[in-house]
């Protein structure tokens, strides 16, 4: 909700371009993709520019049309994003690349199928607070 709140403020003033900094840093991907829609369909409405600030190229890569890669202040390597996510150049950009979670790597876990009871998953005394 913070995050929502923060936009509404900074959507108030009806800016040309929006700055984003780590606007998702600290979401779930679900959370986090209910935001980037939500900022896709303001950018769409206000016609508005949106510059999104992230170590998350993974993120970035799926919203941004242009990317820019900084280290240490420098910018080490630009252009669209296609171009950064499959001919990167710069190692900075290949680590931050690297870092990014793959659904196709091996699962070190061994998850046996064989249970002794149908019960999957048990909670006892949960309690929810907001």
């Amino acid at each position: 909700m913070r995050q929502r709140v923060m936009i509404a403020m900074a959507m108030l003033t009806e800016p040309k371009i929006l700055i984003a900094d780590e606007f998702s840093t600290v979401l779930d991907v679900t959370i986090q993709a209910q935001i980037l829609e939500l900022i896709k369909g303001l950018q769409d409405k206000h016609n508005m520019g949106i510059i999104f600030v992230s170590h998350d190229l993974g993120v970035i890569a799926g919203i941004a049309d242009n990317i820019l890669v900084m280290s240490k202040d420098q910018i080490v390597e630009r252009g669209s994003a296609d171009d950064i996510v499959y001919n990167a150049k710069d190692p900075y950009t290949n680590k931050l690349l690297t870092s990014i979670p793959s659904t196709s790597k091996h699962d070190p876990f061994n998850y046996s199928h064989e249970t002794e009871s149908k019960t999957i998953l048990s909670i006892k005394n949960l309690k929810t607070y907001f």
